[in-house]
């Protein structure tokens, strides 16, 4: 498991150092691992057999590449350890251009060598000093190992960038594009002279259409617009080229003033000024003897307007507009010519010279082509050609590999052999060297040795063979001497790689090295981590270390820690109930008293004024509880009173109570509209609804369907309630909420049962229906979604839930919904095919309300439940119904069972007083 960090200061999320000193091993592991996990993440892309990865953007792009680089810029890395292992592989290519993976890799593995390192106890400043030691070393074998080689060996230098290529998606193109890359470099550079490459003097136009085998180097320039002219020239020859920085187009006056036309003799002279203007700039065009104008982009007004196109195509001069301004700089360069930045700078000698410019058209685009420029300067382009986006890409990507291949030689002119041979070497003479010196830096020396190994072994892996055996074999091949053994991954053996061709610049190799152990050394120092508010420090322990997934992980992390505790805060919060209360109309006029619901209090109204007042003893309530009788306030079962019980009354449902006294303390409802809809919402929630009126009506029109809603309502209704008596999270305090209700106000709040019950039900109506009674279903479920979201809304205005519970109620009961329909559907079965039902389902309800989750103080639950399942067997057991009343069976399938409310509320109340004695001597 990843390590996690210690608070800052004591205090969540705010800036300063860590205060548990056992923590920096753990951030150094953290930090290890996370960067381990980039490392691996691009491993298989390493080598000529490496794999290619499917990068797929926000916006929906997708990238195929192998190359490390580009893998490492389009993924999202939020830990600041791996983050470091991308500006490595950034870094890397500025340098060497080629190599981003393997310096990855290498990075890699160096941080597991030192990890192990760690683990015997050696200090992370011994380990780095060492690394750095060996990282000189390592520079010195390879310029020992190094071939010299000169720029005019054009031969030589094909083959280092045909090395290059031959990892990449369009290796097998490497026959052209190696070529390509050598011919660019030379032509920019000055041999003799020149010790580095300016790669933007190579401009790489890249057009969609062809193959790549239609790629061709431009010893000129290529514009990727088409020509502007609409009748005019496509082609020219001895072309005099002027490039303007200004617009052909009727100026534009500023956001502060405006040209008033009154008539039209005023809007005709307007016209004729522009006209004349335009014509002006035209015949000064021609006048210099300019016959294709190269004209730059402007964000103010048009560059060109159709006007001038007409007048332009009248003299015969090519156009070629909305050039972008990054691109003057090249083009000057090698057109050999300075910008024209106003008209009285357009004059002959500011204009270049070139045989031939044309349009040219490839597929459906078109675009122009300059060549034979006089006096050219130093730069040369490219027109990479591909049949599709994703292959143009990354040809553009293989190609700029290669020219920085070729740049290479240019800084550094020396050549080593690739295939893995170079690092077996090093691990080699630094083993060596290793048993030269004494003291832990001997240890680290092997360590630095045997991690550099990891590129051969993941060259042979890569390739599908044997990464031991291979690797085995090249250190012997090695200690014999044979420098240049290497891995031939297309040949699946180690054999001579300089006689393979397989060479590569030294300056990658090096550049590596060098920049591997300066990020490894700069991760082993880090001990501790302090982030600024908006950044938490538990942030940084990434899932994505163990998952290699870490932007994921890391945000279910960060979710989980930070986010959620805050969204259940804030759902929980009883002001929040109060301003849903205050929204529909339920206004507090003078200050409550604070209330848990152990208090009895009664809801009276007056003129509209619903007010609270203590309430008076009353008389023990008669009915179905009437088991219970009120003494003082005591809560008195069979003539005592239980252990640990609060003292309260059970009371029947009062949202509005009959009495009149008048109270100073009270509220204010502004709209009795809301307050008697959600009185009937909160009503349609209620057992007495499901448990009386719901079941007899499905009994007379469909028993399939109400045996199966009472059972999926049964165990909706048991589970919500036994969570409420383990969670036991109360009610919302009042004030600031106002309880409307005094029905099960002694209950605990989480959660809602009428939220569950209010999605479960109309839920389990639609699919036992849809299939038996044409109707729309979309109907149904707006009606359902009708009924839930006035239960729910009623139980927030009433006082008597937080949203939390409503939405964990809905949640919980859509969850449930899952299991419960099959199981309901088995259990239906059953119950019409065995004789044995009737007395198996009492029993498992006596034996569910017996086991009942006792609370920590007495609650209505468990009698409420009493009713719940006792219900079941007597509405749900057509064969005990059959028994007792001598009725006609209810079959499965839609059966007239004329039942009486009142027989059904006699036989409810009969078996619920049957049961509740042995329920609450239980709790007793």
């Amino acid at each position: 498991m990843t390590p996690q960090f210690g608070s800052v200061d004591g205090r969540k999320g705010q800036t300063g150092a860590y205060k548990d000193k056992s923590k920096p091993g753990d951030i150094r592991s953290s930090n290890i691992n996370a960067a381990k996990a980039v490392a691996d993440a691009i491993r298989t892309s390493l080598g000529p057999r490496g794999m290619d990865k499917m990068i797929q953007t926000g916006n929906g792009e997708v990238t195929i590449t192998n190359d490390g680089a580009t893998i490492l810029k389009q993924i999202s890395v939020t830990h600041p350890a791996a983050k470091m292992l991308v500006e490595l592989s950034k870094a890397q290519d500025i340098e060497a251009g080629d190599g981003t993976t393997s310096v990855v890799v290498v990075a890699g593995s160096l941080l597991e060598a030192a990890e192990k390192l760690l683990q015997r106890g050696i200090h992370p400043t011994i380990i780095s000093d060492a690394f750095q030691h060996a990282a000189v070393k390592s520079v010195e074998i390879l310029a020992g190992m190094s071939r010299p080689i000169e720029l005019a060996d054009k031969e030589s230098l094909i083959k280092i960038a045909s090395t290059a290529l031959s990892s990449k998606v369009v290796s097998q193109q490497s026959s052209l594009l190696a070529p390509l890359a050598v011919e660019a470099v030379l032509k920019v550079i000055d041999p003799a002279r020149d010790r580095n490459v300016d790669l933007k003097d190579i401009r790489v136009i890249k057009k969609l259409g062809g193959t790549i085998e239609d790629t061709e180097l431009v010893d000129g320039l290529v514009f990727t617009q088409k020509s502007a002219n609409v009748s005019g020239p496509r082609r020219v020859e001895k072309a005099k080229i002027g490039l303007i920085q200004f617009c052909i187009s009727p100026p534009k006056t500023d956001m502060d003033h405006n040209v008033i036309v009154s008539d039209y003799a005023a809007m005709d002279r307007v016209l004729k000024e522009e006209r004349a203007y335009i014509l002006n700039i035209v015949k000064q065009i021609k006048k210099s003897g300019c016959n294709v104008l190269l004209i730059q982009k402007s964000i103010l007004r048009d560059a060109l307007s159709d006007l001038a196109i007409h007048f332009l195509d009248k003299v015969k001069v090519m156009v070629v507009k909305d050039i972008e301004r990054e691109d003057i700089e090249f083009i000057t360069k090698t057109l050999g010519c300075r910008p024209i930045a106003s008209l009285d700078h357009f004059l002959p000698e500011h204009l270049a010279n070139a045989e031939l410019v044309e349009e040219v058209q490839t597929g459906s685009s078109k675009f122009v082509k300059v060549t034979g420029i006089q006096n050219p300067g130093r730069t040369v382009t490219v027109l990479l050609r591909g049949s599709n986006k994703l292959v143009l890409e990354e040809a553009d990507r293989s190609l700029h590999d290669a020219l920085c291949v070729v740049r290479c030689l240019v800084k550094q002119r020396a050549l080593i052999a690739g295939g893995g041979a170079p690092e077996t070497e090093l691990g080699l003479k630094l083993a060596q060297y290793a048993q030269t010196i004494t003291g832990v830096d001997a240890y680290c020396f092997r360590a630095f040795a045997n991690a550099l190994e990891v590129i051969p072994s993941t060259l042979a892996e890569n390739a599908g063979l044997n990464p031991i055996a291979t690797v085995t074999e090249l250190r012997n091949r090695h200690a014999q001497g044979d420098i240049t053994a290497g891995i031939n991954v297309r040949k699946g053996a180690i054999t001579n790689i300089l006689e393979e061709n397989v060479v590569q610049p030294l300056l990658v190799s090096t550049s590596a090295i060098t920049l591997a152990s300066e990020t490894v050394r700069s991760i082993l120092k880090i001990d501790d981590i302090s982030c600024p508010v908006s950044v938490k420090s538990d942030d940084w322990v990434v899932g994505g270390v163990e998952d290699r997934q870490t932007s994921a992980c890391e945000f279910l992390v960060q979710v989980k820690s930070e986010i959620m505790p805050d969204i259940v805060e804030y759902l929980r919060d009883p002001h929040l109930v109060a301003r849903i209360q205050k929204y529909y109309g339920v206004e507090v006029v003078c200050p409550l008293n604070s209330s848990n619901g152990n208090v009895e209090r009664s809801l009276l109204h007056r003129d509209g004024v619903v007010q609270l007042k203590a309430r008076p003893e009353k008389k023990p309530v008669i009915g179905i509880s009437s088991h219970y009788s009120s003494s003082k306030s005591k809560c008195i079962l069979n003539g005592k009173e239980p252990n640990g019980w609060v003292s309260a009354e059970p009371e029947e449902d009062e949202t509005l109570s009959s009495e009149s006294e008048p109270e100073s303390k009270g509220y204010v409802i502004n709209n009795w509209g809301w307050y008697y809809l959600f009185v009937l919402g909160t009503a349609l929630g209620d057992e007495i609804f499901y448990a009386s009126f719901i079941p007899f009506w499905f009994w007379n029109i469909d028993g399939a369907v109400g045996r199966r809603v009472v059972l999926v309502w049964t165990v909706i209704m048991y589970i919500g309630q036994g969570i409420k008596d383990i969670v036991r999270w109360p009610r919302p305090s009042c004030p600031p909420a106002v309880r409307l209700q005094k029905k099960w106000a002694l209950e605990y709040g989480m959660p809602s049962t009428h939220a569950m019950v209010g999605v479960s039900i109309p839920l389990s109506v639609i699919l036992y229906t849809m299939n038996r009674y044409q109707y729309s279903v979309i109907l149904g479920i707006l009606f359902a979604i009708g009924w839930c979201s006035v239960i729910c809304l009623s139980r927030l205005y009433l006082g008597m839930h937080s949203v939390l519970d409503i939405v964990v109620g809905i949640v919980l009961a859509l969850a449930l919904m899952v299991p419960v329909v099959p199981l309901v559907d088995a259990l239906d079965h059953y119950l019409l095919t065995s004789h044995w039902s009737p007395a198996i389902l009492l029993t498992v309800a006596i034996c569910l309300v017996v086991f009942y989750p006792s609370s920590d103080r007495w609650t209505p639950t468990r009698v409420t439940e009493v009713s719940h399942l006792i219900s079941m067997p007597v509405e749900c057991s057509p064969t005990a119904v059959r028994a007792m009343l001598s009725l006609s069976p209810v079959y499965s399938s839609a059966s007239q069972l004329v039942l009486s409310a009142e027989t059904f509320v006699f036989l409810n109340h009969c078996a619920h007083a049957g049961v509740v004695a042995i329920s609450e001597k239980k709790n007793t």
